[in-house]
């Protein structure tokens, strides 16, 4: 796969951080679509799953938390082949270990930097 290739989405209901993941992704050569909650994070997955490479998904979401997606993702045959990288604010191990449990790809700290998000798609082979 190459880089212009890779299409993203991203899950994120904080304005302020969409806005500093778009920049940071603007940085590399990629197609992001994002979604600002649950319900917008699921049609595009399921109208869009064969067309995307990547889910950076907040767990913090209104209504349905982030755990709830990235369960339907990983349990459905259209979309578990995603890879999904968590974001959050959340550092608990307790929290991490649950999104290792229900299959997340990788973990990362808010904010997304430029250094985070080169590591994480270094590791799909970016």
């Amino acid at each position: 796969m190459t880089p212009a290739t890779w299409k993203i989405l991203l899950v994120e209901d904080s304005e302020a951080d969409v806005v500093l993941g778009l920049r940071v992704l603007s940085q590399f050569p990629v197609t992001v679509r994002t979604a600002k909650d649950a319900a917008a994070a699921e049609t595009a997955l399921f109208d869009e799953s064969n067309l995307l490479d990547l889910v950076l998904l907040d767990l913090s979401l209104p209504g349905v938390h982030g755990l709830d997606v990235l369960r339907k993702i990983k349990d459905d045959p259209r979309t578990r082949h995603l890879k999904v990288v968590i974001v959050t604010g959340n550092q608990a191990e307790k929290t991490v270990l649950e999104c290792y449990r229900l299959r997340c790809d990788g973990v990362v700290t808010k904010p997304l930097t430029k250094e985070s998000l080169a590591a994480i798609l270094e590791k799909f082979g970016f």
